[in-house]
């Protein structure tokens, strides 16, 4: 089972992202530039929000490239 597996070392786990969703009030918003995580954010949102009871919104950003998260419940 092993031989299925390439091991490395020196390989970097990526860094934890800390979201404001615990403190935002409805009509706020923020930006993530990252494109890779930015898709991620719809997933994340609807679990957190389903999880805490608040509703958010996610749309890509022309202005920043990124996409722009606002709380909306």
């Amino acid at each position: 089972m092993r031989d299925n597996f390439v091991v490395e070392v020196g390989v970097e786990p990526p860094k934890r992202v800390n979201y404001p969703f615990r403190t935002m009030e409805i009509g706020e918003s923020f930006v993530q530039p990252d494109k890779d995580l930015g898709k991620k954010l719809r997933g994340i949102i609807y679990q957190w929000g389903k999880r805490n009871g608040k509703a958010f919104s996610v749309k890509e950003d022309a202005e920043s490239g990124g996409y722009r998260c606002w709380r909306i419940s």
